[in-house]
Formats: structure tokens, sequence, C-alpha cells
């Protein structure tokens, strides 16, 4: 969050990713230290001027402000050229964005514009909002969108429509004054859907003009906010305000997403936050860039699925975007791994089955061999398939429908370990990290080889769990309880390094039917489905994991483990996850104590803290990053000799980075990606996990929140009570009370406090609430205390 003060002297927030555009070192520029009256001093680490030279800031704006439109003003022909020339020299590259600092440099006629020139251009752009409309992450990029002439020409159109209350719009608000009039008479109370039934014919029919305006209030609700406006936050909230049919004076999106589902565009139910995170989802749905990344996994799809390893070329020197290795380059080292048993253990419904673990047991010592798929046995670096993994970056998993990141066919049949392989004579290709371990558990040797598996016995968590209980023996079971013990004993040395499980109850949806349609941002035609889907909440609560998640877990671990240490050994350069422990020097002594004494009460056999606990620290907790420098400490996992994930490479692009590295080291070969190339690029991957994981998670909180909203309908809501836990106290910042927020482990997510509640709550404080508010177009919602 970063603190503004106004050109009015007023003081608010904004986060730092709404902010479009920043001038480094703005009172260091000289005519600025000319009108100031005394040096002023700021500190770079974010700590807050408390009495702010209003007077003199205002002067100051001012003066930058007239400075700023007398270099307008000596280049207006030059700016009346800028989007032309863009979209010109865009149209052969098919590119509409156009950077901030190319723009400049056309318009003032330099290779190095100055701050103050960027800034000009900067104001230009964004005040002509018909033309150009900031990139999503405008701040990091410095990119501008611009609109393709045929949709300025429609925006300018509808601006105009609306100013002159022409009868294009007069009868669009007339036709949708009886859709809402129509909706509201035929919904249902508690699912919103509204019933056409017989009476369909007396819906309105909208005309092509109408959908312009229809889209133009989507365009508004869908918009990513920024510190600047567009004509959609001037123009959408007036047509709404036209219709007279909603009661608040103030238009907000929640009207306009209620308009939406009046006029039969969207359903109760479409996932509002899918919308507001439009632009994290570009390369996965919704965008042109979707569609083109879909056409090709579709193309390489088919070329892949009918595709034998060793069946046409020898070579693979020369090979097209969309050809896959012609035989499997690890032929001459891929080790047979023969009728050794590779236990599959996911959830039932897993498609993506991308590892298996074996055991070899002796007197001394045991092998153990975590087998992962192999989809780089097909796949080469340069193929226009990695090129898509490597912009998707992960499969994206919604409540609604996932979005994989490889051809669904090929991550759930052709590479995952659930059934043999024709390519591999009744096996299946892996990549196989094995670990050499002693009865005390101790690692003393490791591999890492291309393998080949052909036999796999595939076991949900709950079928191991209960072999693992039985009193039956048989080869599994024996197998199974060696993994279980090598899997403990490998627990209790990353505890005894001081690795933190936090036991957060995790929530997963699953709605029947399955999947369900997206909600669209193109109106086409009213469509009001007479069905609501099912939902169906379960939470996995604390308590530790059972032992076969545990098991699964562990030897995951390991394998990212046995990764690192084959990387360092070898000099192959590798993204590894990595973070660092609570920073003391920022903390007082009274902090510093209170970490001490949470982690002093881990359970010794798994690691957890109380989830009451774990929130009073995880405020202390260093976020996991990624780096390529080898042996970098991951202090929760209690790993201090580096650890790089390997172990999804068809759910994960940096663990197909992972596999490509360490098979060009095993073969002699060049490296396909550099250390430096490594550094750049797992930085921007680890961002858009979290990004992509943020918005998973988002997606799941609204369809708990729909569940409440259902429940909030039938009149069962008001009398229902839960237990919670305060996970983050009320704050006051810049005069503006942020309230107390709770977890809820039985829903599996947070609930916002009550601001008008008065009294404080204490990080960790245990109470009954129940749900006063839940907001329309969130999933947040409101709570307050069961007195």
């Amino acid at each position: 969050m970063i603190e503004l003060v106004t050109r009015s002297g007023r003081v608010f927030e904004f986060s730092s990713d709404n902010i479009p555009f920043f001038l480094p070192n703005f009172l260091d520029l000289p005519h600025i230290q000319k009108t100031m009256k005394e040096k002023i001093a700021f500190a770079r680490d974010g700590v807050r001027i408390d009495d702010p030279p209003i007077a003199d800031f205002r002067k100051i704006a001012k003066k930058f402000e007239d400075h700023i439109k007398f270099q307008q003003a000596t280049r207006l022909a030059q700016f009346g050229e800028l989007y032309q020339h863009f979209i010109d020299a865009g149209g052969a590259n098919n590119e509409s964005t156009a950077r901030l600092d190319e723009m400049a440099k056309f318009v003032f006629n330099t290779d190095r514009p100055t701050d103050e020139q960027m800034y000009a251009t900067h104001m230009y752009v964004t005040q002509d909002n018909v033309h150009f409309t900031a990139a999503p992450n405008v701040s990091d990029c410095g990119s501008f969108i611009l609109r393709a002439p045929d949709e300025a020409k429609n925006l300018e159109w509808i601006i105009s429509s609306i100013r002159s209350l022409d009868e294009n719009y007069k009868g669009f608000l007339d036709r949708c004054r009886k859709a809402v009039h129509f909706s509201i008479q035929h919904r249902d109370s508690v699912t919103g859907i509204v019933d056409v039934g017989n009476e369909k014919q007396q819906f309105p029919t909208f005309s092509a003009n109408d959908k312009k305006y229809v889209d133009f209030i989507v365009e508004w609700v869908t918009n990513q906010k920024f510190a600047l406006l567009t004509p959609h936050e001037i123009f959408a909230p007036a047509i709404l305000k036209a219709l007279k049919c909603y009661e608040k004076t103030h238009i907000e999106k929640d009207v306009a997403a209620q308009f939406l589902r009046d006029i039969g565009m969207w359903q109760p139910w479409d996932n509002m936050t899918l919308l507001e995170e439009a632009p994290i989802s570009v390369e996965h749905f919704w965008s042109a860039k979707a569609q083109e990344i879909e056409k090709v996994m579709r193309r390489d799809e088919k070329t892949i699925e009918k595709h034998s390893l060793g069946s046409t070329h020898s070579s693979t020197g020369s090979l097209g975007p969309h050809e896959p290795y012609p035989n499997d380059i690890c032929d001459g080292i891929r080790h047979d791994f023969g009728n050794l048993t590779v236990y599959t253990i996911d959830d039932p419904s897993a498609k993506e089955i991308d590892d298996g673990i074996s055991v070899e047991k002796y007197s001394d010592h045991s092998w153990v061999h975590i087998h992962v798929a192999d989809p780089s046995a097909y796949i080469h670096p340069r193929q226009e398939l990695a090129m898509v993994m490597a912009r998707r970056v992960q499969t994206l998993y919604l409540p609604e429908r996932h979005f994989p990141l490889l051809p669904e066919n090929l991550s759930s049949r052709k590479f995952s370990l659930v059934s043999s392989s024709p390519d591999a004579s009744a096996g299946q290709y892996t990549m196989s990290f094995s670990a050499k371990i002693d009865n005390d558990g101790n690692i003393i040797d490791s591999m890492i080889r291309p393998g080949w598996v052909r036999r796999i016995c595939k076991l949900s968590y709950d079928q191991v769990d209960s072999m693992l209980q039985g009193s039956k023996l048989s080869d599994d079971m024996t197998a199974l309880s060696s993994l279980v013990t090598i899997s403990q004993q490998h627990l209790k040395q990353r505890i005894a390094h001081g690795a933190v499980n936090f036991d957060r109850p995790e929530s997963s949806i699953h709605l029947t039917p399955y999947p369900i349609d997206l909600p669209s941002l193109k109106f086409s035609k009213p469509n009001f489905q007479q069905h609501a889907p099912d939902i169906n909440l379960t939470v996995r609560m604390g308590g530790g994991q059972s032992p076969s998640r545990a098991l699964v877990t562990e030897f995951m671990i390991m394998a990212g483990r046995i990764a690192s240490s084959v990387c360092e050994e070898r000099g192959i350069p590798m993204v590894y996850r990595t973070q660092a422990p609570p920073n003391r020097d920022l903390l007082s002594t009274d902090e510093q104590d209170l970490i001490d004494s949470v982690l002093s009460q881990r359970d010794p056999s798994n690691g957890s803290i109380a989830l009451k606990d774990a929130f009073r620290i995880l405020r202390f907790m260093s976020p996991g990053s990624v780096t390529t420098q080898p042996g970098s400490a991951h202090w929760m996992m209690g790993i201090s000799g580096g650890y790089a994930k390997v172990t999804s490479p068809l759910r994960r692009y940096l663990d197909m980075v992972a596999h490509w590295q360490l098979k060009a080291s095993m073969l002699n070969a060049p490296l396909p990606f550099s250390e430096d190339f490594l550094k750049t690029m797992g930085v921007r991957v680890d961002m858009r996990e979290k990004q992509l994981n943020r918005l998973g998670a988002k997606a799941t909180d609204w369809w708990i929140a729909e569940s409440l909203r259902r429940r909030q309908a039938q009149g069962s809501l008001a009398t229902e009570t839960w237990d919670c836990i305060i996970s983050n106290e009320a704050q006051n910042v810049s005069g503006r009370i942020l309230p107390a927020s709770a977890f809820i482990p039985s829903l599996g997510t947070n609930g916002r406090m009550d601001p008008s509640v008065e009294r404080s709550f204490e990080i960790g404080e245990s109470l009954k609430v129940r749900v006063k508010d839940i907001d329309p177009m969130s999933p947040r919602f409101t709570i307050e205390p069961v007195s």
C-alpha cells in the first residue's frame, strides 16, 4: 500500500498495483527544487510523514502541471499523429500495444525521453481514453493497449448517443426497463433463477445496437480499476441511473452485475471473482490470446497422440515448431525398472497422475524411486507447445472447470502414470529420482535417470490408509509399510532442522453438473438457465496429514532435494525454491520471544503448530521465492541444502524446465536455458503461479459465499453460528479503519468482522460468530460475534 497526498491535500492509500505511472525522485527535479521553501527529506523505507507541508505540495503540483501542459502544447501535432502511427506500425505484426517510452520517443523525436516527457506522454494517452487504455500490468511493463479502430469508433458512437439522448439510446432504455420488470416478477427468491415458462415472448427483443450498450456495461464491470478514468466509469453508471430501475442513487458495479442478470446475460451464480480478475487469466480463457493457445494445444495434441517415439526420423536437429521429438533422445540411458511395482497415490477424481513411488528393500538399506511422468520425452524446449506452457505457467483449477497446462488427452492419458503406453511396449516413460537410504533414514546416495516403468498400481489416499490399518499381509502392504517408515524418518529429519507445518483446514468445492460455463463477456441473447448447480463444500480439517498424504508429501520433497543436489554437483543452472527465516533484525524482543514460544510448541510428530498460534506469527514470516543460487535454504520446509520442484511436469512449467535441464546434462548436450535467463524467467513464473493460485482460492471462496447466500435466502443463515479464530486485528490506516478478520475452520475461509462492533480483537482469539452480510460482488462476507 502506498500513501498519497493529492493536490487538494487529501491523504489516502492505493495499492501499488493500481499506480499506472510514478516519477522517481520528483522533489529532486531542478524546477521543483526552486519552488520549495525548504528541503524536504523523504524516507525511502515507507515511513510516512506525520505532517506533510500541504501548501508547498499544492504549489509544487500546480507548477509541475503547468510545466507538463507546456511540454504537451509544443508537440500538439505529434500527439495528434500518435495513435495512427502506432496502429499502422503494429498492424503488420498484429500487435495492439505500445510502450510508453516508445511513444514518448516518437512524440519528442528523441532516443532518450526525459521523465517529464514520459509523464507528458502518459497524461496524453490516459486523457485520450477512447483510443488508449492501460495494459493490466501497466506499472511494470509501461504498455498501453491501442483500441482497434472499429472499437474506438464504437466507443465514440456510444458516448455521442448517450450525450445526445438519441432514439437508439432511448429505445434501449425502454427495452431494458421491460426486461428488468419481467425478471423481478419471475425470479425465484432463493436461487435467483428467472422462470420464463410460457411467457418468454413477453421478454423484449434486443437489437444489434442494444448489444453495444450492454457490452459497454460488461467492460465496465470487468475492467481492472486504476488511478485513472475510462469512458466506462463515466457513462456506464449514467446508463444504469437513467433506467430508474434500481434503488441505489450511487451506482456501483454490483448494480451493473444485477442488471446483466436481469436481462439474461449472466446467471445468478456466475462467479464475479473471475470477472474482477480477468486480466490474470488471459492465457487461460476469455481472451484472443487464450483462443490462440487452445488452437495450438488442439493441433499438437493430435500430432503427439498418434505419435510413437522412434517411428519416424532419426534426427532431432531440424524439428519444426509443431513436431515432437521423433525418437527417445534418452534411449541409450533410459533405465528399465522391470516388474517393480510403482504406486501412484492420489484423489480418486485425479486425472493427471504425474508421480508414483516404488521401493527396493535390502538388509541394510533401501532404494526409493520417485517416478515422475515424462512429457519431455516428446516435447522439446523450442516446440510451440512448450511456448504455450511458458505462457500458461501452470494448470488453473477453478470450481467451474480446470484449464490444463498441457492438452487434456495428453496429460490424463498418454503422459499420465495411469495406464501402460503403447509407445513403451506396455510401459510408461518417467524421469525417476532415486535415493539410497540407510536404516536410520539417512540419504547416503542418489541418482536421476530417465526411466521406464511397466507395473503401475493406482491407489487413492483412502485405500492406502485402509491398507495400512488392516492386518492382511501382502507384497503391496509390505512395500507401502516400508515407504511409510522411510517417509516418517525423512519428516523427523526435516523437523529436526526446523520444519514448520501450519495445520490450516483446506476447503474444496465440487459442483454438479461439472464443468459449468463461465460467465460470458459478450452479449448475444438472453439465456435464463432453469437449474442452479448444486454446491458440495468439503473441508479437510487440520490435525496432521493422514499416513498416505504424509507419505506422498515427503517423497515429493525428497525428489526436489535429489534434483537440487544433482544440479549443484553438476553445475546445472536451475530454479530453486527458497524461504528465509523471520528477519529478527526487524523484530522487537517481544516479537522474537513470541515466535520462539510458538515454534517450541510444534508437534514433534509432524512439525505442526496450532492454527491460533500460526496466525499470531504468520505476519513475521518471509514469503517464499525463487533463486538460481544452489544450496539455498527453505526455512519452513526444514531444508538447508536446496530444493527444486520437479514432480509435476503435467501441471507446472518450471518442473518441465527442470527436466529439460537435467536431460541435457545427462546427454552432455547444450543446456536449453542459461542461468541469466532462468533468473528472469523464474521470477516471472513464480509471480504468475502465485497470481493463479490466488485466483483459484478466490474462486473457491466465491462458491463458499454463494452457498451462504442460498442459506440466507432460505432463512436458515440467521440462526447458524460458527466457531472462528481471529486472523488479523483491526488496523487504522490513515484514519480509515480496516476491520478485523477471522478464519472459520468449518468453512475453510475468512470473514470480515462487522466494523460497527465496538470491541477489539486479538490475533488467535477464538469466538462464535454469525454471518451478517454477504457482498454480492465478491467472496467477502461480514460476521458479528454471538453474545
